[in-house]
């Protein structure tokens, strides 16, 4: 069923198998993997169970602190990137993805490795941040997730 709801394009969440009574959690299951599904970059149906971590962003997406916590990892770099023509929020994106792998990160981007370091440096002049540590690639990794998910369409409650 899943990969027959992303083949026709569309974007939606899937939640546990429950029993009848059971119902309104699987509601909230199901709107917390569309939540994830709607803030991707490409058309996807994401299943509850595969949520990991991001079932905690959705939740926090709810109340303020996960913009504030946004806010706080990445707000020097969101405003870099409005004040530009060449934004670096997607090769950190790109960079984190890769699980910090440099030359991975520079051919996803079709870019040298040269200019990766440039925006490496950059990046981490804006952020403060080493992007080496793994501590601090977790945490921006959870910022970036979570700014997607404020960034989300609004999803229709049928």
């Amino acid at each position: 069923m899943q990969s027959l709801l992303a083949d026709h394009g569309t974007r939606a969440g899937i939640s546990r198998i429950v029993e009848p009574a059971a119902l309104p959690l699987a509601l909230r299951q199901s709107r917390s993997a569309a939540s994830v599904a709607a803030a991707a970059t490409t058309t996807e149906v994401r299943h509850f169970d595969g949520l990991g971590a991001l079932r905690l962003l959705v939740a926090l997406s709810e109340g303020p602190e996960l913009r504030r916590y946004v806010e706080d990892e990445l707000g020097p770099l969101l405003e870099h990137d409005a004040l530009v023509k060449n934004p670096l929020l997607p090769t950190l994106r790109t960079f984190l993805d890769s699980g910090g792998n440099k030359a991975r990160a520079a051919e996803e981007l079709f870019i040298q490795r040269r200019t990766l370091y440039h925006r490496l440096d950059r990046l981490s002049e804006i952020l403060g941040l080493d992007l080496t540590q793994v501590s601090n690639q977790q945490r921006l990794q959870l910022a970036v997730r979570g700014h997607d998910l404020l960034r989300k369409p609004t999803l229709r409650r049928t």
